[in-house]
């Protein structure tokens, strides 16, 4: 099996931690241009939606978004990662860590946006509703960790 090279785990670091402060600042892509574009950038959501998802884009981009967002900073140690071979690590090891990663944007899109009705869930609660989500489909997906949270989001409510 061929390992993703360095520079591909950098991409998709990038991409994974401008997404996840997207869910926690509760903003879309369009809402991220316009931002950008108030500070002074000059961004549109298509060329910004390619970017994120191919990763590649300046520093300068990566902290423009951060500060649009209102990021005060941003925790990376998750750089170790990026110089370990993925196959080191087991693979029970990196669903159950994607699903910290979720439960962990769930918790902070409720604190950002409660619900209009009815309490926020406990941690508990959104960890047993991230456990009943085949996170390994979604990795094998399309589907971006926004989408992700708002399913969850509504698996909550229903409950």
């Amino acid at each position: 099996m061929l390992l993703p090279s360095f520079e591909g785990r950098t991409h998709a670091w990038v991409t994974r931690a401008i997404r996840a402060e997207m869910v926690k600042s509760g903003i879309t892509f369009g809402d991220l241009a316009q931002r950008i574009n108030a500070l002074g950038g000059d961004e549109n959501e298509r060329n910004l939606r390619n970017k994120v998802a191919r990763g590649t884009f300046s520093a300068a981009l990566f902290a423009q978004c951060l500060a649009a967002m209102g990021c005060k900073s941003l925790n990376i140690d998750l750089l170790d990662r990026l110089y370990a071979p993925i196959e080191t690590e087991p693979k029970i090891t990196r669903l159950f860590g994607r699903a910290a990663e979720v439960a962990d944007a769930v918790w902070a899109s409720f604190q950002s946006r409660p619900p209009v009705s009815g309490d926020v869930p406990t941690m508990e609660a959104i960890r047993n509703a991230v456990g009943r989500t085949d996170i390994g489909a979604w990795l094998k997906s399309e589907m971006s960790l926004e989408d992700l949270v708002r399913d969850i989001r509504k698996k909550l409510a229903t409950d």
